[in-house]
Order: C-alpha cells, then structure tokens, then sequence
C-alpha cells in the first residue's frame, strides 16, 4: 500500500509540472509533450514510428523518390532530402538505403525541435554520412529553419502536418512554443517555411503522409 501510495504520489508530482495536458490536442505542438514522449519511448526501443511504419512510408514517397533521383543521375549530381519532424523514425534511414537513392547518393537532413529526440538518433547513429546511412540529425525549429533557400529536392513529413493541425484544437498551449503553434498561422507558417527551402525543380516534392486525408 505504501509504495502504491509513494507511485501515486509520484505520478502526481510529474503531472504537476507538465506543461501539457494528456487530454488536449494542443499537446502535440508542445515541446516538452515530445521530449516527454521521446525519453520514454528510447528506454524500450531504438525507433519509433508515430503511425505509419517507416517501410510503409517509403513505399508511398518511393514515386516521388525515383523521378528527384533519375533527375538527379541524369545531371551528375547528389539530390538531398528534408524528414520534417523526424523525431526517432528510422525513415531517413531506409531512404538513404533505397536502390535508386544509393546510385543517386541522396544524402538525408533528419530535423526535429525535440532534442532528446535527436540527441537519441546522432547517439546511435552519429553523422554517418556512408552509403549505408547518409543521414545527419539537426535540432531546429520548422517554422524556422537553418538552411538557404531552395536547399532541398525532396521534403518528407510524415505527421509533422498533422500536429500543426491537431494543435489548432487546443484548449491551452503550455509554453511559447505551444502557443505558437497552437494559432491558424502556424500551419501557414510551416507551408511558407517548407516552400522556401524546397528547390524550384520541376520534380521537387514535399510529401506528407498524414492521418487527415
């Protein structure tokens, strides 16, 4: 009964200083939500796919995939993609793996805001730029992000569009970043953000595979 009680207690404690509520859609544009959520996941397993199993995803992008690398091969030069949101998907890696990605020498730019997130993929993976990963993880902000204009060939979000829109239901944001998020604006924001890093090639794609459609 004691250590019932002492969990219990616990549990409360950590509840209280959530800066998210469990039952608010709004969570899912909190910072500390996924943080929260990446610390716990890691302790079970080294990836994690939100809802679409990362072989799934690639089978549904692999289209858009092969026309940004022939284009690519044709001109003798290395295409490079963007996995928004990526937080411990393996996705980035399984595109890096893919046939005509290799010949292409497609290298890959995993982002997310959540650092335990990033810190857990760079651990286990390192900035291996081989032909077997050709992936590197970066800590950013996606309404922000640190790179030029026209920088990638190919943007992959796989439910990063999803939490923008959840957090426009919101009842509360917990912090800025919450409340940011949690505004119409944000989910323009993202668009414009997306736009003016994704090249103006005629086989530049941002593919999003998203619980709404």
């Amino acid at each position: 009964a004691a250590s019932a009680a002492a969990a219990a207690s616990a549990a409360a404690a950590a509840a209280a200083t959530r800066s998210w509520d469990a039952q608010d859609p709004g969570r899912f544009a909190c910072l500390a939500y996924w943080d929260h959520y990446h610390q716990r996941d890691r302790r079970t397993r080294p990836h994690h796919e939100w809802f679409v199993e990362s072989g799934r995803a690639l089978d549904v992008v692999m289209p858009h995939v092969r026309a940004v690398c022939e284009h690519h091969i044709r001109r003798g030069s290395a295409p490079l993609a963007l996995h928004l949101g990526c937080g411990t998907s393996a996705l980035g890696l399984d595109l890096a793996r893919a046939p005509v990605a290799a010949e292409a020498n497609l290298a890959v730019v995993n982002l997310d805001f959540s650092e335990v997130a990033i810190e857990a993929m760079s651990r286990l993976h390192g900035d291996d730029a081989s032909a077997a990963h050709r992936n590197r993880w970066v800590v950013a902000d996606a309404l922000n992000m640190p790179f030029e204009a026209s920088a990638f060939d190919l943007v992959l979000d796989k439910g990063t569009f999803d939490a923008f829109e959840f957090a426009k239901f919101g009842s509360r944001g917990g912090d800025a970043v919450s409340r940011e998020r949690g505004r119409d604006e944000g989910v323009a924001r993202l668009c414009r953000e997306v736009d003016r890093v994704l090249s103006r090639s005629v086989c530049a794609a941002w593919v999003q595979i998203t619980h709404t459609a």
